[in-house]
């Protein structure tokens, strides 16, 4: 399994810093903009981190990826429900390729996908759906950054 690495540089050395996925996970969460989320292989829905509370199913995080791979797939999720840690939520949109959001109540769920990973997270009010889908994508553009 190949971690996401940080590079930067002083004036004397560069310095690379090799990041565990559960650094990500308390990256979003220390945000406020997220209250659980986890992140998974894209490939096969293998669960890589995620905060203590949510842990979807390798089944569910695949069936997420599948969508976001095959339209037809994704169009299921619009009939259907978008289900995660066991949890259905209502489909609002998505972006082909990139990210499906979804809402329940008073929250909701972002997901995302990057070269190799899906990111699956959720807010509830106040947080903000439009902060939790930032704070999700770019994480998901800093995997894709890293060919993760």
């Amino acid at each position: 399994l190949d971690l996401p690495k940080i590079v930067y540089s002083d004036i004397t050395h560069t310095h690379t810093h090799t990041m565990s996925w559960d650094s990500h996970i308390d990256a979003m969460l220390g945000t406020g903009n997220v209250k659980a989320c986890s992140i998974h292989s894209a490939a096969d829905g293998g669960l890589w981190a995620s905060s203590p509370e949510f842990t979807p199913s390798q089944q569910e995080a695949f069936a997420l990826s599948s969508a976001l791979a095959d339209e037809d797939r994704m169009q299921l999720l619009v009939k259907n429900k978008v289900v995660a840690n066991g949890e259905g939520y209502m489909y609002v949109r998505h972006d082909a390729g990139r990210s499906v959001y979804a809402k329940k109540g008073a929250g909701g769920l972002c997901i995302c996908k990057s070269t190799a990973a899906i990111i699956i997270a959720t807010y509830v009010s106040p947080m903000s759906f439009e902060k939790c889908i930032d704070t999700v994508e770019k994480v998901a553009d800093y995997l894709i950054s890293m060919q993760s």
